[in-house]
């Protein structure tokens, strides 16, 4: 995690340090990363931290190596996670090669993200542990590396992720039709992900905030003048079920159960009934 330090130098023990003009100006923060730095070091509060190497990037820049020190996105939908951020913060520029491979390790050896992470869209395709031959041959662009992160095939991402909002809409699982007809901005894409329907996205996912509340599950009501900052607060509700075919521990027998796609948590088979048990949602779990 980054420990963040006013002007006056305290902070927490960082992996990387984020260092605040005495203005807060955005335009002159600084990165500071070990082995640069260490919490070890006497001067941790002293006149030593001010010597660090430290290198002025952009705040998009930052915000992303941030997002990168974070666990690993619970119920992994990588895709829709990196979407959402990006539509927030927008797709950070000029990564160096090893940030490529920052991204790719999440979830692919190191050996392979130094082969085959070569852009933006390749590396979060391959954090989402797809193949590399799938990665390299349709992850040329952002909006496919996201669709495909979502579990998406490779046909259908070339076909239809030709923006960001159709990325984010696909890694949920939602149709290339609809994403086609509906996806027109990230507020209906980040929606339309979270499982609600055209119809409903179209009219209340008008601006982002909204979209990302109802796609946790909040209701048209207070989605409509909801803030980024409370959207992003919301705990988010399942909106949408799908079955899960999975070995029980106990027998180690395969059985089905219902499970919630937003949150992925378990949740009463009356919630899935109408559904076709083909297990396309969890794969591998």
């Amino acid at each position: 995690m980054c420990g963040f330090l006013g002007t006056d130098g305290a902070g927490l023990e960082p992996t990387c340090i984020i260092r605040l003009s005495p203005d807060y100006s955005t335009h002159t923060i600084e990165l500071c990363v070990k082995p640069y730095f260490s919490y070890s070091s006497k001067n941790f509060y002293g006149k030593n931290l001010y010597s660090l190497k430290c290198k002025k990037i952009t705040m998009k820049k930052i915000l992303f190596i941030i997002l990168l020190s974070l666990p690993t996105f619970s119920h992994a939908n990588v895709g829709i996670e990196l979407g959402k951020f990006f539509a927030i913060n927008g797709v950070p520029e000029n990564l160096t090669t090893k940030e490529l491979q920052l991204i790719c390790e999440k979830g692919t050896s190191e050996s392979l993200c130094r082969m085959y992470a070569d852009s933006l869209g390749k590396a979060i395709c391959l954090s989402a542990s797809i193949s590399t031959t799938t990665c390299d041959l349709y992850a040329n662009t952002v909006p496919k590396g996201i669709c495909l992160a979502g579990g998406a095939s490779g046909t259908i991402c070339n076909l239809y992720a030709d923006n960001l909002a159709k990325g984010i809409c696909l890694a949920g699982g939602t149709s290339g039709t609809t994403c086609n007809l509906y996806a027109d901005s990230p507020a209906k894409g980040i929606c339309l992900a979270g499982g609600l329907s055209g119809t409903t996205c179209n009219l209340y996912a008008q601006t982002l905030p909204a979209g990302i509340c109802l796609a946790k599950g909040g209701e048209q009501y207070e989605c409509r003048n909801i803030s980024i900052d409370d959207a992003n607060k919301m705990e988010v509700n399942d909106v949408d079920w799908a079955w899960d075919k999975f070995t029980n521990p106990n027998s180690y027998n395969r059985i089905w159960a219902c499970r919630g796609k937003q949150t992925g948590r378990f949740a009463d088979d009356l919630k899935c009934i109408g559904k076709v048990k083909f297990d396309d949602t969890w794969p591998n779990n």
